[in-house]
């Protein structure tokens, strides 16, 4: 495939995995999240190191409308198996701030599926 071949299939990815997110599609995640997935922030100045069990606990959970929800995937950049992707959100989970996303997928077994997230949510 060609490097515009696998932006596309690259953005398809992460277009699926904003998609559940008001569908509450948990199926989604099991097929796209690599098992080994890592997620980072900071709170209170200090690293978090989370997997996406906190991803899908909090998917299933809420009772967020979804109806102001607008996520941008602006950057994608890919080297061989590996890809790194910018996405900004805005009233993720009816939060009314802007979220930064900034995502790693690898290409596995002709598959990208997530490896890490580290996002911040702005004030």
């Amino acid at each position: 495939m060609s490097v515009v071949d696998e932006k596309i299939a690259v953005r398809n990815t992460v277009q699926q995995y904003l998609d559940a997110w008001p569908k509450k599609d948990v199926e989604v995640f099991d097929r796209l999240f690599h098992p080994d997935f890592i997620m980072t922030s900071l709170k209170d100045g200090k690293p978090v190191f989370t997997g996406v069990d906190l991803m899908i606990k909090v998917m299933t959970e809420s009772t967020a409308s979804w109806q102001d929800y607008a996520a941008d995937i602006s950057h994608i950049q890919i080297a061989g198996p590996i890809a790194t992707v910018e996405v900004d959100e805005y009233s993720f989970n009816d939060i009314n701030v802007v979220a930064t996303d900034f995502f790693q997928l690898m290409k596995i077994d002709g598959i990208w599926q997530f490896t890490a997230k580290t996002y911040h949510f702005h004030d």
